[in-house]
Order: structure tokens, then C-alpha cells, then sequence
């Protein structure tokens, strides 16, 4: 078990332009964070193998719990909680899976009674060609439900995200299957998503910049 609690001040932030020029109101200037996390020696208590999970919580600045600080727009009651976990289990010989999940609740992060939810699912399935490559297959599924309450004319949508991946992967032969690094990857990537997602970006009106 791990504790992770993070504290941070960022002063005048609500002078500040975001990265796209856009000048932000009520920003907050403070960051609050926790992550709790978990990490086992099998898969889930199911069979040997491996298992990663953290809950994260963060306020203000903070809200962006993945990249703590980065976002200079977020208001001081923003507020994020998200959920990751991932497993690790040989299922045949020379052939190990990997799924995850993660999950995220975010609100009041740009404009008080914006609301941002998605759900992701995440399955990779490794061929263990030789000591040092693999081939990587994948598949993942996103739903969002995304509601930025007018934010920068930001429409409100929900919809589904699918992706597909082949990966040919070298690498190290004394290293964990999933989990460590370096590794030297090749991908292909074929990607769609619901049409009602196209909505989520402002109309631009003619002459508009």
C-alpha cells in the first residue's frame, strides 16, 4: 500500500494565459492532491501474476490528478476523482494478458457546474515471440460523458471511443512483461468514435478566428 499526498502553490496564477492564450478568471493558485495505491504480487488474489491500483483525489489545481499543476485554468473548487487498475496474468504458454480499467469524475473545473465523466476499458493480449520480442495486440473502449456547461461554447456530448492496436515490441530479456521499461515499440493504430463526439468543438461562425 502506498500514501501520496501533495500540496503546492502556484502565486498570481489567475494573471496568467493558458498555453493558448486565453486569460483565465478565478483561478486557483493552490494544489491539493492524494492518491492511494495498491500494488500485488498476483492477479487480483485469481492467480500469480501482477496488480496495480490507485484512487486519486484532487482539488483545485490539482483536479488534474495525472498532471498535477499543469492546467493554470482550473478554479479553486475544482475537484477530480479517478480510479486506475491493471493486471497482469499469463493465460498459455508464451502468452500473457493485461487488462485495465480507468475511470474518471471531474467538475466546476472551468466554469462552476461543468461536469466531465468517462470510462475506460483496456485489454492487451502479449505473444511472447522470443526472449527479447513480442507482438502486442490491444483493444480499448472509452465512454464520455463530457458537459462543459458553455465553457468556451463547448457543447455538451456523450458518446463511445474505439481503438485497435498491433504493436511488434523489443526489448530487454530481464525485465518485468508489462510493467518495466525501456522497451522499443512499433504500432499500428486504427481508431473511430460516435459522431455525436464531433459536437463537443464550438461552431465557428464565418469571419470568426
Amino acid at each position: 500500500m502506498q500514501l501520496l499526498l501533495s500540496g503546492m502553490q502556484a502565486k498570481d496564477n489567475d494573471e496568467r494565459e493558458t498555453p493558448n492564450g486565453i486569460q483565465v478568471f478565478k483561478a486557483a493558485d493552490k494544489v491539493y492532491t492524494a492518491l492511494l495505491g495498491y500494488q500485488g504480487n498476483s492477479f487480483y488474489g485469481l492467480a500469480a501474476g501482477e496488480t496495480r491500483s490507485a484512487l486519486s483525489r484532487g482539488q483545485g489545481l490539482g483536479a488534474d490528478v495525472k498532471n498535477i499543476g499543469a492546467d493554470p485554468a482550473l478554479l479553486s473548487q475544482a475537484k477530480t476523482l479517478r480510479l486506475a487498475s491493471y493486471g497482469m496474468v499469463n493465460v498459455a504458454p508464451n502468452w500473457d494478458f493485461a487488462p485495465s480499467l480507468l475511470a474518471q469524475h471531474s467538475a466546476d473545473r472551468y466554469i462552476e457546474g461543468d461536469d466531465y465523466r468517462w470510462l475506460t476499458l483496456n485489454a492487451r493480449l502479449m505473444q511472447n515471440i522470443t526472449k527479447n520480442f513480442v507482438l502486442a495486440y490491444e483493444a480499448s473502449w472509452q465512454y464520455m460523458d463530457l458537459d462543459p456547461n458553455g465553457y468556451q461554447e463547448y457543447q455538451k456530448v456523450h458518446g463511445n471511443f474505439y481503438k485497435l492496436t498491433l504493436a511488434p515490441t523489443f526489448r530487454a530479456s530481464n525485465i518485468s512483461p508489462f510493467f518495466t521499461r525501456p522497451e522499443l515499440r512499433l504500432f499500428a493504430t486504427w481508431m473511430n468514435w460516435d459522431k455525436a463526439l464531433d459536437k463537443l468543438q464550438p461552431e465557428r461562425h464565418a469571419g470568426a478566428k
